[in-house]
């Protein structure tokens, strides 16, 4: 491999980097510690050393997993990005080397579940959004995704990612010269997002009906490219978008990489260890985790860390009009303060008034989403409404991201219930 390439991989960017370059330390440390246990010695920190550098060595194989993916599915359409599963890239890279490469676009388009699109295209997006419509624009699409209808659903994707990413980039990402490319990012990596954004601008000098593998932007929102109404294009589609949100996250706290950069000069294999050994038990505990359904009535009881209590909390504070509490239970993925998310709730709220409510079930269904059927009383401008709704929560650490299982974290109830209740949206 020549060193121009080398260059250009995922795992030479710094924060990789640093790890990579003290895995020969660490092969050494673990060569040392077992040489000593066969000489018959013997200590709990001896065995505690050994224990963590065979870990680190287990999971190291995982810092070129974001390269082969990319070298295996980027010309696909496919790419690596900060939010897609480890476990998905590594199977469809397993089966890609095997030759099995059908196989291996299935295990990648099954992670495009429902609600998989919703939190990591729609709902991490809004911290971003400056209109509110574009979540229901998003809303709308991914509604359109899973009725199949990819007619619709294709070009209102790209439309959205369009827009987003200029609220963010200041430029349509599409343009020409537009760049992608973040410090210290998978997905902001040249063989990422940059990488995709070319092949989806492709020109398109006619009009065809040629089957397309690929969403390619300016032929079809120009209507020209109408081979697109299938299910990977669609997805690949939803990939630019989740890539997109990525990227917007990377992008706001690239300055703080590169100071971080600046300072560190190398890690120490205490702090590699730790590292190695948290995000091993996020993994184990994301693996482990089985969805499970809790019915009602829920009483005074409820733990305070589960999404239940917060559900409870929530409507019971919009029923009481304690819009200041409420927003206290509020996703807030904007980071606005409280009294400005009460506000907000106030105004959603100002033709609709919840009067009575009853959580008949929870269910979780991964570490950090819950959905719930709840009965719900109100009354509108124009009548009395009642049914049962549905009612989503999602687990957040303090600065509105996904909280992973060995993070702090708090449940919070989405908002939209209350323009559910108003429009009479009940569950069919």
């Amino acid at each position: 491999m020549s060193d121009k390439k080398k260059d250009a991989d995922i795992v030479d960017n710094p924060s990789t980097k640093r790890i990579v370059d003290v895995l020969p330390l660490i092969k050494t440390v673990k060569s040392l510690t077992g040489f000593l246990k066969k000489l018959g010695v013997t200590s709990d920190n001896l065995d505690r050393i050994h224990q963590a550098s065979d870990s680190v060595l287990q999971q190291s194989d995982i810092l070129t997993l974001p390269d082969r993916f990319n070298n295996a599915f980027a010309q696909q359409g496919w790419i690596a990005t900060g939010s897609m599963s480890m476990d998905t890239m590594q199977k469809a890279v397993e089966l890609d080397e095997s030759g099995k490469s059908q196989q291996a676009e299935d295990e990648i388009l099954a992670w495009f579940q429902e609600d998989t699109i919703n939190q990591f295209a729609i709902e991490r997006a809004k911290r971003f959004n400056k209109a509110e419509n574009r979540w229901h624009q998003l809303r709308e699409a991914l509604q359109l995704t899973f009725e199949e209808r990819y007619w619709s659903a294709v070009p209102l994707i790209l439309i959205a990612c369009d827009g987003f990413a200029s609220d963010v980039l200041g430029t349509s990402p599409f343009e020409k010269d537009a760049d992608l490319t973040v410090f210290d990012s998978i997905t902001g990596h040249p063989n990422s997002l940059p990488s995709l954004i070319k092949q989806l601008t492709k020109g398109v000098r006619k009009s065809s009906d040629k089957q397309l593998t690929l969403p390619l932007r300016h032929g079809i929102l120009h209507g020209q490219s109408l081979g697109y109404a299938n299910r990977a294009v669609c997805m690949k589609a939803w990939l630019l978008m989740i890539a997109l949100v990525d990227w917007a996250y990377d992008k706001a706290s690239e300055e703080d990489r590169i100071r971080e950069q600046q300072s560190q000069a190398n890690v120490s294999f205490r702090e590699l260890a730790k590292s190695f050994r948290k995000n091993k038990a996020n993994k184990y505990a994301i693996e482990a985790f089985e969805p499970r359904e809790n019915l009602g009535p829920f009483d005074d009881s409820l733990d305070e860390d589960s999404p239940e209590f917060a559900m409870v909390q929530f409507l019971d504070c919009w029923k009481d009009q304690n819009y200041g509490k409420m927003a206290e239970r509020a996703v807030n993925l904007t980071q606005r303060s409280i009294k400005e998310m009460a506000g907000q709730l106030r105004r959603d709220a100002e033709f609709v008034k919840l009067t009575n409510f009853e959580v008949r079930s929870v269910r979780q269904n991964a570490v950090a989403q819950a959905s719930a059927v709840v009965f719900l009383k109100g009354t509108t401008l124009n009548s009395d409404v009642e049914g049962e709704f549905r009612v989503v929560a999602f687990r957040h650490t303090v600065d509105g991201d996904i909280a992973m299982p060995m993070e702090p974290g708090k449940w919070f109830v989405q908002q939209a219930c209350i323009l559910n209740l108003m429009h009479g949206r009940t569950i069919e």
